[in-house]
């Protein structure tokens, strides 16, 4: 158990066996601490990576951590670039969990990540990563790629193989397919190795896919360390893998084009602006919307808008009370991020009622045409 928040202090220099009393010990280590600022995650890492490790043993680091702190680049490559030494898992905890770093260190890590938002989410977490970890397979995994030219091969170090988790390698070759691909590593303790034959593999087309794999678990790694800080080579190299490989990124994008032009013959051009729904649980009134300057508009002050009327103009009814305008005249164009006087063109009255009277009429002349069919029926008879 290695502590940090400010500093670094650890239960004990080396591993310990899981008796009852050095569990207990743990426990109180842990319930003992109080969180402060100034935490920083690369020290921390540095010193558990420097404890003397069992060989023959597969090693697990779990980082418990809300998320905020300070995690540089260096911090990634030291979980990246020692994934030999030992498995590093993140358990996010709180109600407001740093999820893009909790992640981002899972995938690192070659792992998954557990986040616990509620105390009571806690005992199933745990058993879940209870069962996650507590059947290795193979430790201190080794390849050897013998005379085989082999380039941009990802993880850049090899984790331990659980039950449930494997372990994948992507990588690319060139020049001739020969020689032998040697794998090694520790299974109970036990050396373990296998051959493959290089001479036994076919490139099959069904096999087409292996390389969109490798491209986007590469710009996911990019992706991650671009979440810490932002870099124009790893911007561009995203960038062209996407182009490359034709892959959806934070850079590149799929475009439709239309075959057949839609546009106005007349040239004139509109812009719509499409109400989208709030998330679920959020009311109308917990947020404004932006209007023409950029401002906030409270939701009864919306319906100028949405009816296309001026909003300095007079209220007009539409369909009934509860469609009716604001009642008030008001000037809504200063706000607090400031004013403008770009306003909505007005649209006039007449719109509205040329529609009403219409129906109006439409109304009348219905009944009269009804009264005199009764009386053309009736003198039928």
């Amino acid at each position: 158990v290695l502590l940090f928040s400010g500093g670094s202090s650890v239960m004990s220099p080396q591993s310990l066996p899981a008796t009852s009393e050095n569990i207990k010990r743990a426990i109180e280590l842990i319930e003992g601490q109080q969180g402060g600022g100034g935490t920083e995650l690369l020290p921390a890492l540095e010193r558990a990576l420097a404890l003397p490790q069992s060989k023959g043993r597969s090693r697990t680091v779990v980082i418990a951590t809300d998320g905020y702190v300070h995690v540089e680049k260096e911090a990634f490559d030291l979980i990246r670039y020692n994934l030999n030494r030992a498995n590093m898992f993140t358990f996010g905890i709180g109600s407001s969990v740093n999820r893009y770093l909790i992640e981002g260190m899972a995938r690192i890590g070659m792992g998954e990540p557990f986040v616990i938002t509620k105390p009571e989410e806690a005992p199933s977490s745990a058993e879940r990563f209870r069962r996650y970890i507590e059947s290795p397979l193979l430790t201190g995994i080794k390849v050897d790629f013998g005379g085989l030219s082999v380039y941009d091969v990802e993880p850049a170090s090899i984790p331990d193989l659980f039950a449930q988790r494997p372990v994948i390698i992507f990588g690319k070759w060139k020049e001739r397919r020969e020689g032998k691909i040697t794998l090694s590593g520790y299974s109970e303790g036990r050396p373990y190795r296998a051959t493959i034959d290089l001479s036994d593999i076919h490139p099959s087309p069904l096999n087409a896919g292996l390389r969109y794999l490798w491209a986007r678990h590469r710009i996911t790694i990019l992706d991650d360390y671009n979440h810490l800080q932002r870099d124009d080579e790893r911007i561009e190299e995203v960038t062209k893998l996407g182009l490359t490989y034709n892959l959806l990124t934070a850079y590149t994008s799929f475009v439709a084009i239309d075959t057949q032009i839609r546009r106005d013959p007349t040239g004139k051009l509109e812009t719509v602006k499409q109400v989208l729904p709030l998330p679920e649980g959020v009311p109308d009134t917990a947020i404004g919307e932006n209007d023409y300057s950029g401002s906030f508009l409270p939701i009864k002050e919306r319906l100028y808008l949405s009816a296309k009327c001026s909003r300095t103009a007079p209220s007009v009814p539409i369909f009934g009370s509860k469609a009716m305008l604001v009642p008030e005249e008001k000037d809504l164009t200063t706000s607090a991020r400031g004013t403008t006087d770009k306003k909505p063109k007005p649209i006039s009255v007449k719109i509205v009622l040329i529609p009403l009277l219409g129906l109006f009429l439409f109304i009348v002349l219905s009944k009269v045409f009804r009264f005199f069919s009764k009386d053309s029926k009736r003198s039928s008879f």
